[in-house]
Order: C-alpha cells, then structure tokens, then sequence
C-alpha cells in the first residue's frame, strides 16, 4: 500500500499531538525505522513539509507572502499583520515580505491559493478590463 507524504506527515501529527518532548522523540525513531522498513524514506524532506502545512492547519496559522513596491514601515507590518489576522480569523500569522516594484504601489497578500490584490497594476488591469467590455 503507497502512503503518501501527507498522509504521514497526518498519521506524525496525531502520534505525536499532546505528547512530552521524550514521548515525541521515541515516536519519531520508530516513526522512522516503519518509513525505512516501507522503503519511503525518499519521502521524508515532502513529509517535513507537509507537516508543517498539517501543523499550522490544526493551530489556525497562516503563512501569508506579502508583496509591495517599497520596504514596509514596522508600523505598515504590523497593521498587515493585524489584517490578515482578522481577514483569516487566526491564531498566529507568519509573513514573508518581497518587494517588487514592477506593482507600482499597494500590496499582494498570498494565502495558499489566495490572492488579495491591493496593488496599483492590479487596480489597473482591473480598470483596463472593465473599460474594454
């Protein structure tokens, strides 16, 4: 039977939820040594990742790509943050910042598959496409 990366990465989660330290490290050899004796250990750097994707799931964390056209203010960061936060209804946001002047101005916030487009040339292309109907 094929077991995929996300579904170790669930069956890791569940083991080793509520666990001590101690408890967690015994589970993650013998977690290993069944990965090994399936011959999966290929998997193991796609089951680091999507555990990380389970992990922040069960906590209601977000990881969110900030895009802008200049560097953010700490003051600017904080207020996306507190956005996205409340947008998403989450425990914790960890963002990552990338500058692209290409936008103009405004901002991209990219949530998984989401894409909340504040960006000047995004208002543009917007503007462009409506006026062409």
């Amino acid at each position: 039977m094929k077991v995929s990366a996300k579904q170790y990465a669930n069956t890791l989660f569940e083991l080793t939820k509520d666990k001590s330290e101690l408890e967690i490290d015994k589970i993650i050899v013998q977690f290993v040594a069944q990965m090994k004796k399936m011959g999966d250990l290929k998997k193991s750097r796609d089951i680091i990742g999507q555990f990380d994707t389970v992990y922040n799931e069960k906590h209601n964390i977000i990881e969110a790509v900030v895009t802008s056209a200049r560097q953010l203010s700490v003051n600017e960061q904080e207020k996306v943050k507190a956005f996205i936060t409340k947008y998403y209804n989450a425990t914790e946001v960890l963002t990552k910042y990338i500058i692209d002047n290409k936008i103009k101005g405004g901002i991209i916030i990219k949530v998984g598959d989401e894409i909340l487009d504040g960006s000047v040339l995004g208002r543009i292309k917007v503007l462009n496409n409506n006026l062409k109907v």
